[in-house]
């Protein structure tokens, strides 16, 4: 078992030989209750920091919103990640994964301070900024932990479909905030 660095595909790679794989559709909808739960407690620490009394009270919920958020995200990924079957034995770095779910709750607390500052007055160029975090840290998290799958084969991903997905985490993060 090998751990990997990101390559990526190119037309000279042959893909007869990609293994093929599938989703447990059970852990899928686990993953999705663990990304609502971290969502749903992040979201209700919002007025907690707005109206927090003290610095330390509102760093306490600060702290309290990024670990719900990004252990949501984290617990969705890594889930997701378990539900993905493949015809050959893998395993996790258990380092590496651990570490993986840091970019996340980063991402989570800046994304709560901007957005909790500014109590009503949230802008849309502070959405953007806290979106444009909040994917950062999702896409990093997410080929993180990627990176902490050992398996006997070459990881390889598609240069579109990278950015694509970077794009959409950024995309998604927009929505989140602006509801």
């Amino acid at each position: 078992m090998t751990n990997h660095s990101i390559q990526f595909i190119d037309s000279s790679i042959d893909m007869t030989h990609a293994l093929s794989g599938y989703y447990d559709p059970v852990l899928v909808v686990l993953s999705l209750v663990a990304a609502y739960l971290g969502s749903a407690t992040c979201l209700g620490t919002v007025n907690q920091i707005r109206n927090a009394k003290s610095n330390i009270k509102r760093a306490l919920w600060l702290a309290f919103g990024a670990m719900a958020l990004g252990n949501g995200v984290f617990a969705m990924h890594f889930i997701g990640m378990l539900a993905y079957q493949l015809p050959i034995p893998f395993s996790f770095d258990p380092l590496v994964t651990v570490l993986s779910g840091l970019p996340a709750i980063l991402a989570g607390f800046v994304m709560l301070s901007l957005i909790s500052r500014y109590a009503s007055d949230v802008t849309s160029s502070h959405r953007r900024m806290a979106a444009l975090i909040g994917g950062m840290g999702i896409g990093v998290m997410h080929y993180s932990g990627m990176m902490a799958m050992k398996v006997d084969a070459t990881m390889m991903f598609e240069p579109i479909m990278t950015i694509a997905s970077a794009l959409t985490a950024v995309i998604l993060a927009l929505l989140a905030l602006h509801v």
